[in-house]
């Protein structure tokens, strides 16, 4: 394995397990098998690590649920599935990246909402197709909170993510908490 990655491994686990903030750089080296000085060769910092690994979360995450479909409707389906196999698939880096990103440096964190922002923004339009006449703050509040259910996968106790069946049961979960947009009254226009 590339040092590198074994030393993003290290900074991974250690930053889930103590916080970002509690994690020095020999920490780091000596979970990662190497000097903390050495960690200097493949990053500049802490911050590095950090801003590599919610990198990574994003880059997953968006990887997962780059679909389109022109039922809005499947697509909503494969944006839930996406996101749910990344939350259970990696939690960990899911972990740090929900606990940790406020801990990035100001440029970092800009570009990390800008992100964010888009990713939201898809499940906003996505909604607005399967859903067309409610209004724009109820499609963000609705996106929001099935992001929000999806990645509550993180506080869960171990056992229970283990659950079989469990993609499914979050999938549908979702998915019917957002069918209440159909029920909902559209907002007013006047």
């Amino acid at each position: 394995m590339d040092k590198g990655r074994t030393i993003l491994d290290a900074a991974l686990e250690l930053f889930a397990e103590h916080g970002y903030s509690a994690v020095g750089v020999d920490r780091i080296g000596h979970r990662a098998g190497i000097p903390g000085p050495h960690i200097y060769r493949h990053f500049s910092g802490k911050d590095e690590l950090l801003a590599t690994l919610i990198d990574q979360a994003m880059d997953r995450l968006l990887s997962v649920t780059a679909v389109a479909s022109p039922d809005p409707h499947e697509e909503l389906e494969l944006l839930v599935r996406g996101h749910v196999r990344f939350a259970l698939g990696d939690r960990l880096l899911l972990s740090v990246y929900s606990q940790e990103a406020r801990s990035l440096s100001d440029a970092d964190r800009r570009r990390t909402r800008r992100r964010q922002r888009a990713y939201v923004d898809r499940w906003v339009q996505t909604l607005g197709r399967c859903y067309p006449g409610q209004a724009q703050l109820e499609l963000e509040a609705a996106a929001h909170g099935a992001i929000g259910h999806i990645q509550s996968v993180i506080r869960w106790p171990r056992a229970l993510v283990q659950t079989p069946g469990l993609e499914r049961i979050i999938e549908q979960g979702v998915l019917h908490g957002l069918d209440t947009l159909a029920a909902a009254v559209p907002a007013s226009s006047g």
